[in-house]
């Protein structure tokens, strides 16, 4: 498998754990890593850290945060003598409520990953917000 192709797993998996809300496996993406805002400043660090950041930040309904996260236009820049590599990432969040699916967010992700003797982690995954819909029914606090 390639690098890239283990990288845009990883994506993949952020997505999936966010949107089962296993809010565990979610943190142990980020064992090494962690979460900042768009001024660079830090959110949560490691992997209890994050999961408690997005255990204690999102509305279940019924178990289940009723969303479907999309990463898109990957732009992958892969350093394979350092080991590292940067990812910009456009992401659009959608929710179901009443019997509706809304998009409720869309912005990008600014994701570092190193290499590892088991395999790519991410290292800093920087948050930027573009474009903000109905988040009451998905967020436990205001952007």
């Amino acid at each position: 498998m390639t690098d890239e192709t283990q990288i845009l797993n990883l994506l993949g998996e952020y997505c999936w754990n966010i949107d089962q809300a296993d809010f565990d496996a979610l943190g142990a993406l980020f064992a090494s890593g962690r979460l900042v805002g768009p001024d660079g400043v830090e959110i949560a660090s490691g992997s209890e850290a994050v999961s408690q950041f997005y255990s204690g930040s999102m509305k279940l309904h019924d178990g289940s945060p009723r969303t479907k996260h999309q990463i898109t236009n990957w732009i992958i820049h892969v350093d394979h003598e350092a080991g590292t590599a940067v990812v910009r990432s456009s992401y659009v969040l959608h929710q179901m409520g009443d019997g509706v699916i809304s998009t409720i967010m869309a912005g990008r992700y600014r994701d570092v990953f190193a290499r590892g003797s088991a395999g790519w982690h991410f290292t800093e995954r920087q948050f930027f917000v573009d474009l903000v819909g109905d988040l009451s029914e998905h967020l436990m606090f205001d952007l």
